[in-house]
């Protein structure tokens, strides 16, 4: 009976600084868990975005958070 690989068994090369995001950017792409934007932002995108609404200082967030979410 012929042998049928089933797997590449490659070292794994250290990944450093740009490369090292490049890489794992590409890894979540590969897995179907981000997709790159097809075209770069226009100059600017940020700036019209809606500002975040502004909350007082004495507000624990994230007692809000654990209460709106419960055992989730």
């Amino acid at each position: 009976m012929p042998v049928k690989p089933i797997a590449r068994l490659v070292p794994i090369e250290p990944a450093n600084g740009r490369n090292a995001e490049e890489a794992h950017l590409a890894e979540l792409e590969r897995l179907g868990i981000v997709r790159r934007p097809r075209r770069n932002a226009r100059p600017g995108w940020y700036a019209r975005l809606p500002k975040a609404p502004a909350i007082a200082k004495d507000v624990d967030v994230v007692s809000i958070l654990i209460e709106q979410r419960g055992d989730r």
